[in-house]
């Protein structure tokens, strides 16, 4: 009988334990409760939101004029022609000739397996234009017409226009 009073003395005591742990946690969560409600009070929040529309005011474009031949040089020669006939193209079509600048000339070396022993090398040169410009409805245009360049038997590769508003920081402004 001792021995069976021996075993439930920890039992009473660890169910008395955990009931004294569970008061504590349910206090604590009581009381950190009541202190952040206190604490909402103290502040405002306020989400929302705003829209106002924008419309795009400049463009950008990017054209790429490539030329091929045997040797690098009647390459350039050629492409110095076409680009000539492109911006030409361009300006009087509309776009100011100043929007017009050219970047950097490359050429790559163009190697075709004719058999087992024997390669023909061309040369591919290309030089790029990018046209920045406020004139929007005019690059649209003149965008669609680049097929009137490639019937002309110039070898001419057109992006997409990106149409960029400057005023995205100043609308995020009025909307406040």
């Amino acid at each position: 009988m001792v021995c069976a009073m021996r075993n439930r003395i920890p039992e009473l005591f660890l169910g008395l334990l955990s009931l004294a742990v569970a008061a504590v946690l349910t206090a604590h969560t009581v009381a950190s409760t009541i202190h952040d409600a206190r604490h909402t009070r103290d502040t405002v929040t306020v989400t929302g939101s705003a829209r106002k529309p924008i419309s795009a005011d400049l463009v950008q474009w990017h054209l790429t004029v490539s030329r091929e031949a045997d040797e690098a040089a009647p390459a350039a020669r050629r492409l110095r022609r076409d680009l000539a006939a492109v911006r030409a193209f361009l300006v009087g079509a509309g776009i100011p000739n100043g929007a017009v600048k050219p970047t950097v000339v490359s050429t790559e070396p163009l190697v075709q397996k004719l058999s087992r022993h024997r390669v023909k090398r061309t040369y591919r040169v290309a030089q790029g234009l990018d046209i920045e410009t406020r004139k929007l409805d005019v690059v649209q245009t003149v965008s669609t017409r680049v097929g009137e360049l490639i019937a002309r038997g110039i070898d001419v590769y057109a992006e997409s226009p990106a149409y960029i508003s400057t005023e995205l920081d100043r609308a995020k402004l009025d909307t406040l």
